[in-house]
């Protein structure tokens, strides 16, 4: 059984705290937060792109609840701190986790900047503790099965792909509008593809992307291509100016040498493989969420003593790394090489 206390009971942390209550493996013995309502167990403030947990409750009486985070770490019985705090406070909590001895699980993205998430990595594996970001795209059942087709190679080789995530902008928090606390749409939200294109066909050798100016004062719509010579031709688009009122959208498609391979959130369709001969697959997928599976798989792992290997902190640095990399070629209006990512 695995202790986990859980830092930011916002929609994350929600989505974190009812994720690890469905595992017999798990239990939240402690929260923190800053937010008197949500540690008595009102959550009817938490929203978010997918799966609404507004107006819910939970009872929280068996839960120790700390407003400190200190106080928290400080907690002899936690052996697992979740932190879903906004980026900004990614590394300070990531830190001060792991000289605490705790092992750590962190939401995306892993920090504002490399070199903070380097300095995350280094405090982890100096204390000698686990450290896993929240990269759950790796774990969504759709895109898992997805990459298990593709990386098959049964329809030959993947020649092309494209990824789209848009969303109306974030009305539920103040720091995630605000480009310097939340890296804007780029690391919060199209990071997610980020990830799961360097995941996919390792990493590019240079990106080359257009984008525009949003609320948040920084780049929250992006459009990128990913430079793999010889091919894929792989490319996203991502961002958050959309109107209150428009859908959340997140799909893919693979074009391999003898079939597509595509999913919308929004397409009642699902997870479909159009093969060059034949009618239209529908693969089995797995149930559940993102979240909740790579949470299973983290306390799956910690329970073995293995390091997880899906999501390694190397591999989240280098989320970060590209998606930086993609907002300097905004700027610069030309593409950008990648070295050492």
């Amino acid at each position: 059984m695995i202790n986990v206390g859980v830092i930011g009971l916002g929609f994350m942390g929600q989505t974190h705290y009812r994720a690890y209550k469905a595992l017999d493996s798990a239990r939240v013995v402690a929260a923190a937060d800053t937010v008197a309502k949500r540690l008595a167990g009102d959550w009817s403030d938490a929203s978010g792109n997918i799966g609404d947990a507004a107006g819910s409750h939970e009872d929280l009486s068996t839960v120790k609840t700390y407003t400190k985070m200190d106080d928290l770490l400080a907690d002899d019985d936690v052996q697992l701190v979740d932190v879903t705090l906004p980026t900004f406070l990614h590394e300070e909590a990531v830190v001060k986790a792991a000289e605490a001895g705790k092992h750590v699980f962190c939401e995306k993205p892993m920090a504002l900047t490399v070199e903070a998430s380097d300095r995350m990595a280094e405090a982890a594996e100096k204390a000698g503790v686990v450290l896993m970001i929240g990269q759950c795209l790796r774990f969504w059942p759709e895109y898992e099965v997805a990459k298990s087709i593709v990386d098959s190679g049964r329809y030959g080789r993947a020649l092309a792909a494209e990824f789209r995530r848009l969303s109306p902008l974030p009305g539920w928090s103040g720091w995630l509008t605000d480009h310097k606390k939340s890296g804007g749409a780029v690391l919060d939200l199209h990071i997610h593809d980020v990830d799961f294109v360097h995941y996919m066909f390792g990493p590019p050798e240079w990106v080359s992307s257009t984008g525009a100016t949003g609320p948040s004062g920084g780049v929250d719509h992006i459009a990128t291509v990913y430079g793999y010579p010889g091919g894929p031709a792989v490319s996203a688009v991502g961002g958050w100016m959309g109107p209150p009122g428009m859908p959340f959208e997140m799909s893919f498609a693979f074009f391999l040498e003898r079939a597509v391979v595509s999913f919308s959130l929004a397409a009642a369709s699902g997870l479909v493989v159009y093969p060059a001969d034949g009618e239209p697959l529908r693969p089995e997928v797995p149930e559940g969420d993102g979240w909740g599976r790579e949470i299973a798989y983290l306390v799956d792992c910690l329970e073995r003593g293995d390091q997880p290997e899906v999501v390694t902190p190397a591999s989240a640095r280098r989320s970060v790394a590209i998606s930086i990399a993609e907002r300097e070629s905004v700027a610069k209006g030309e593409p950008v090489a990648l070295e050492g990512v």
